[in-house]
């Protein structure tokens, strides 16, 4: 079985930081053969976790069977086999630069996304980059790989400044074995599994899908010299991105909880505080699991008095989600403030037993530990 490589691993962490706590169903799409991801997803989320891929071998034989957590599907991103409004969050990590109709992709994401779902995705390389021709050929046992050491024979741009004989041309000088050159011209001018697409158009398709975009991050790591530059522009044009490796991106279908509770916040910062309460009420009802609308509604009771009210809605954001650092902390408050050390203690205690690098958290629990508890303003978290 394959371990998880660092890449993976990070998507997964970063999808980690932007769904919402009542989130379950969970959608991979670009899954890879050995289902690594899909395994470490269903070991993170309780609900329907499920995976796809087109590629014939997937998943790979040994690597899911019908005890297996999560469903591996062999099928197109631009065409989900799954019904409207099926997923809380989508995870696609080294796959956008394959995708042919980003626009339907896009629209396919948001098809099958609830409400406020999420769509996480990180990809390179991207066609205009130095090694956008992302060359994979294999002949005889013979491959050309455009991440392997010594196993790129192309030139960085050179998919962008040469013709398909300039290339041949080229890669008959030697710089790989002569069986790889006619796969490597097929995969770089004619494979439809890179969409050559370049920056513009992925920010154009984003700009214009129904999703709402949360985070772009463009990753710059190859810098054209004056020289490659002069020749890319003779032959795409000024205007265009030749620096841009990959992107990251976030996006959320609008009707989105997490956006409603941004709001929220927006208005108690303001001190608009019942029109912030009337928002965290509207979140609730659209989504009972999202604890942060809880522990939000907590700090206007405790600010207003309303102590026992209070201390229900942080009790009710820690029974959605033990791991919400506000409502433990603005619940060991509370709690302590009202004679419950003990209790205060234990829930602090539990908390930064899975957590024991959150400092904050352990300097409450060492201030309630050592010296009697002065009551404190509640912390009002989740700014976003």
């Amino acid at each position: 079985m394959e371990a998880i490589a660092p890449y993976q691993k990070s998507g997964i962490e970063k999808l980690m930081e932007f769904v919402h706590d009542g989130a379950r169903d969970i959608l991979e799409i670009g899954s890879d053969l050995d289902c690594c991801v899909l395994r470490s997803l269903s070991e993170l989320f309780h609900g329907t976790v499920a995976g796809l891929n087109p590629d014939p071998h997937f998943p790979k034989k040994g690597n899911r069977d019908a005890a297996s957590p999560f469903s591996a599907l062999r099928s197109d991103g631009c065409d989900l086999p799954f019904k409207d409004n099926s997923f809380d969050a989508i995870l696609s990590v080294a796959t956008l630069e394959h995708v042919n109709n980003l626009e339907k992709f896009m629209n396919e994401c948001y098809r099958v996304l609830r409400p406020g779902g999420l769509f996480y995705t990180k990809f390179s390389p991207i066609w205009a980059c130095a090694i956008g021709h992302h060359v994979y050929a294999v002949a005889d046992h013979k491959e050309a790989r455009f991440w392997k050491p010594g196993k790129n024979p192309l030139p960085d741009f050179s998919h962008l400044i040469w013709s398909p004989e300039e290339m041949r041309t080229f890669l008959h000088s030697g710089p790989c074995d002569e069986r790889l050159i006619e796969p490597i011209i097929s995969w770089v001018y004619e494979s439809r599994d890179i969409n050559r697409c370049f920056l513009e158009e992925y920010i154009r398709v984003f700009k214009s899908s129904p999703l709402k975009q949360l985070v772009l991050n463009l990753i710059t790591l190859y810098q054209p010299s004056e020289e490659i530059l002069a020749q890319l522009e003779a032959r795409h044009g000024r205007g265009h991105d030749f620096s841009c490796q990959g992107i990251e991106a976030v996006f959320v279908r609008p009707g989105s909880v997490i956006e409603l509770n941004r709001q929220g916040e927006s208005l108690f910062r303001d001190g608009k505080t019942w029109e912030a309460f009337n928002v965290f009420a509207e979140v609730i009802e659209m989504d009972p699991g999202f604890s942060q609308a809880y522990n939000n509604m907590g700090v206007i009771y405790w600010e207003t008095g309303e102590t026992r009210k209070a201390v229900n809605c942080f009790k009710k954001a820690l029974e959605i989600n033990r791991n919400d650092r506000y409502a433990v902390m603005n619940y060991s408050r509370v709690t302590a403030v009202l004679g419950g050390v003990d209790e205060a203690k234990e829930v602090l205690s539990v908390y930064l037993h899975k957590n024991p690098d959150d400092e904050e958290t352990s300097r409450l629990l060492k201030h309630i530990d050592e010296i009697n508890y002065r009551e404190e303003a509640v912390s009002h978290g989740h700014d976003g």
